[in-house]
């Protein structure tokens, strides 16, 4: 059978077998959807309250924070304050990774504060030299301060990066990272673009 009798056959099988009101029934809506602030991370500079107020104008329920960026200048409670006037849930964050290393007890408390479930890193320390030998030091910090935030009730995640997918010694260090991490305490927030753009395979 030709490709394009084949997709038409299908296309006729699924929207008259026994499966086709799945398949061509109306779509559910989703009743939350959430933004992640780096994208529009130059508004938020110039206008935080602004930036919100039109993010949730837009119809989004969800935002994930930047403590990065230093949640933009503001502290936690104005933080708080706009997340509420917006009537908007932070249920993310991404974070430096100096925070996993200094302060973390404080800092998964900030997050209760915050009503984030997760507190995620998308890199190392500029220091770390990169060896698969750094890859599975931070796996290990990363175990023992996810047992800390599971505690808690907050996951510790990590977000992966382009570069993360470079082969060191012929091992590519993201997958060493992951095998090393303990599922039950450290999540992994999956950049299908990233991992593809650094020659990975989702």
């Amino acid at each position: 059978m030709q490709r394009r009798a084949f997709v038409h056959a299908l296309g006729a099988s699924l929207a008259t077998g026994p499966w086709a009101s799945r398949v061509m029934g109306s779509p559910r809506r989703l009743n939350r959807i959430g933004l992640e602030l780096y994208s529009v991370r130059d508004a938020m500079g110039r206008d935080p309250d602004g930036t919100l107020a039109a993010v949730r104008a837009m119809g989004y329920t969800d935002v994930e924070l930047l403590w990065s960026f230093g949640n933009f200048g503001r502290t936690t409670e104005q933080v708080r304050a706009a997340l509420d006037h917006e009537g908007l849930r932070a249920p993310s964050a991404h974070v430096s990774p100096t925070v996993v290393l200094v302060g973390w007890e404080r800092s998964l408390a900030i997050a209760h504060r915050l009503g984030h479930e997760y507190l995620i890193v998308p890199s190392f320390t500029p220091d770390t030299a990169r060896s698969l030998d750094d890859w599975r030091e931070w796996a290990d910090r990363f175990n023992a301060a996810g047992a800390a935030a599971r505690r808690a009730g907050i996951w510790l995640a990590f977000h992966n990066e382009a570069d993360h997918m470079t082969p060191i010694d012929g091992t590519v260090p993201y997958d060493v990272f992951v095998q090393r991490t303990d599922p039950t305490v450290v999540r992994h927030q999956l950049d299908v673009g990233n991992m593809i753009m650094g020659g990975g395979d989702p």
